[in-house]
């Protein structure tokens, strides 16, 4: 089995993260939009937050309970 690395869904999580805080900036926004997208940034940041850092450099690498 080859290595698995998470650094192409940390990637996307961070790409996610960018544009919902490009969203939350938008003029316009309803009380409850900015509610949802705050909520949402914070559940993104978590998911980035959980992606356990073994996963990057540990050997032999870290095989995802696969």
């Amino acid at each position: 089995m080859g290595k698995i690395t998470l650094n192409p869904v940390q990637q996307r999580l961070q790409d996610i993260l960018k544009k919902l805080r490009k969203e939350a900036k938008r003029p316009h926004l309803t009380p409850k939009q900015k509610k949802i997208l705050s909520r949402d940034i914070k559940n993104v940041k978590k998911l980035i937050q959980s992606i356990p850092p073994n996963c990057f450099s540990h050997f032999p690498p870290y095989d995802l309970g696969i």
